[in-house]
């Protein structure tokens, strides 16, 4: 079999698989055909571009289609029928058999390299209240949740920006030194996302948990904060769990901008004055920003500052300024080549929420480390 083709399909598989664990819940809806074609549309992309790759290796992997699937009584069932039974809930006299898990050398590395207690990782296996141990794979659930408390551990001691966290980071979430060299609109595709994502160097296991679980996990390792947690209570047993995500991916990247707006123009304001958009931002972003606002006032909008303005990508091209790095910014960031990393790894994430595209759960992750990691040295928290 051609390697590359087997690894389109390997990919494709593991995007179904998450789309199979995102749409469980619609097994107790089945009879409303209407609404669960509605919430099946996202995935059907994903479905059958699976679909047209297992034809090409002579699979059976949806073997009648996306149409067949959706006139199924059960997802999970039609797709992967043991999928709901791989992940348990170890029983209390199990988790210490789990436990010497953690000398393995691949998770004991990680629990070096985040400078973890093998006592953390213990209690948040014990502290799981979601089944999330993928019988199939008990090496693989455990070092993802080392790795999730890792990274959480990480944010919580050390400088964000740091060079250890830095490449600790780039082990997990892959290396996006470098331009992304990839046009915005593929992002859009749940599978090119993935693969650009493995392609980058994301470790997909991060990721590879029901959704309860992984939630708790994000939890356990402190990956949510309390303000949004407050705000963004969400029932995972509910139907529409894959695009309440997408609202609640939308809901922090909106109140990330506008704190990241409001404190670049405090730093500048601070440093330069009072007109430092005049001095020390580009002329041709400068003239974008001024035109979308003479449009948006033509059109009956409040006005508002310039920066308001500011497209995404233009945030960190005015923090990595030559003069502005000088003489405002790197103070705080310490290490340039860091602070355009975070930013990369947050854009294929916003690009998905302006264009209303679920929010997997790997874009999730990226956007509660690389928010966490810039709200922290900006001192928004």
């Amino acid at each position: 079999m051609n390697d590359d083709l087997f690894k389109k399909w390997r990919l494709q598989e593991t995007a179904l698989q998450r789309a199979v664990r995102e749409l469980q819940p619609l097994q107790s809806i089945f009879a409303d055909q209407e609404r669960l074609a509605r919430i099946v549309d996202p995935y059907r992309g994903v479905l059958e571009e699976a679909t047209r790759t297992s034809r090409l290796i002579d699979q059976a992997f949806v073997p009648n289609g996306i149409d067949d699937l959706i006139a199924r009584t059960s997802v999970a069932s039609a797709v992967f029928p043991d999928i709901a039974e791989r992940f348990r809930l170890p029983e209390m006299e199990a988790l210490a058999g789990l436990q010497n898990s953690l000398t393995q050398p691949g998770i004991a590395e990680a629990i070096s390299r985040y400078g973890l207690e093998m006592d953390i990782v213990s209690r948040a296996m014990a502290d799981m209240k979601s089944p999330w141990l993928d019988f199939q794979n008990q090496l693989g659930s455990i070092s993802a949740l080392t790795e999730l408390h890792g990274i959480g551990h990480v944010l919580a001691t050390m400088p964000s920006f740091d060079d250890h966290v830095t490449a600790a980071l780039r082990l997990d979430l892959g290396d996006w030194r470098g331009p992304l060299a990839l046009d915005p609109s593929a992002l859009l595709d749940q599978v090119a996302r993935s693969e650009f994502y493995v392609a980058r160097g994301f470790d997909p296991e991060l990721t590879a948990f029901p959704v309860p679980a992984f939630r708790d996990g994000l939890a356990s390792a402190g990956l949510y904060d309390a303000e949004m947690q407050a705000d963004n209570r969400i029932d995972e047993e509910d139907a529409e769990a894959a695009f309440m995500r997408t609202n609640e991916a939308h809901d922090r990247l909106m109140r990330f901008e506008y704190r990241l707006r409001v404190f670049i123009d405090e730093a500048m304001t601070i440093a330069v004055g009072p007109d430092w958009i005049r001095h020390r931002v580009p002329e041709p972003m400068r003239t974008a920003w001024t035109g979308k606002k003479n449009r948006g006032l033509a059109a009956g909008e409040a006005e508002q500052p310039l920066i308001a303005y500011a497209d995404f990508t233009d945030y960190v091209a005015i923090i990595i300024r030559k003069d502005n790095w000088r003489d405002v910014f790197g103070a705080m960031f310490q290490h340039k080549p860091s602070v355009e990393e975070s930013f990369r790894r947050l854009y294929p994430v916003r690009i998905c929420t302006m264009h209303a595209r679920p929010i997997t759960q790997d874009d999730a992750l990226f956007l509660l480390v690389e928010i966490k990691r810039l709200s922290r040295t900006m001192g928004l928290f």
